[in-house]
């Protein structure tokens, strides 16, 4: 569960980080390795192989897509202001992002847990069915001298 809410909290901290940033024009600093980031568009295709790999299934597909967009919309942003409502409502969906990534992964391993479950019942069904077979085996075999098919001698 660790390997796969690793990505999404990675991607949760870029694009927490490239939103913070203040607004190039603000800042005569040079640009970080986020804004360089963010201009060349790895943020983006970070975003499209996470969607493409299908983390966290099709639910998700649409919080990735609002994702990316917002990357776009942040580096169009003109304002501080405007810049900050986007890396508001951004933090907002990489809540809702790893919380469906969470809930994604407790479905997945409810899932397993019933196959195991099945597979064990499956299992003892199979161990009763054979000491069935067993004891009806060993009462031919006393009653009659003769040995089952399962229990022939092979030739």
């Amino acid at each position: 569960m660790k390997a796969t809410l690793a990505y999404p909290v990675i991607l949760a901290g870029w694009l927490i980080l490239a939103l913070a940033l203040p607004a190039a024009g603000d800042n005569p600093t040079p640009p970080s390795a986020m804004e360089q980031a963010l201009e060349s568009g790895e943020f983006e295709l970070l975003l499209a192989e996470a969607g493409q790999r299908g983390d966290g299934g099709p639910d998700l597909a649409a919080i990735y897509e609002q994702l990316r967009q917002m990357g776009k919309d942040y580096k169009n942003a003109r304002s501080r202001d405007e810049k900050q409502g986007i890396a508001n409502r951004a933090e907002e969906l990489m809540g809702q992002l790893f919380d469906a990534k969470v809930q994604h992964e407790q479905r997945r391993l409810e899932t397993m847990e019933r196959r195991l479950r099945d597979e064990q019942d499956r299992l003892r069904q199979m161990q009763m069915h054979k000491r069935d077979l067993v004891h009806q085996g060993v009462q031919r075999a006393l009653e009659n001298g003769e040995l089952p098919e399962w229990a022939a001698p092979q030739k």
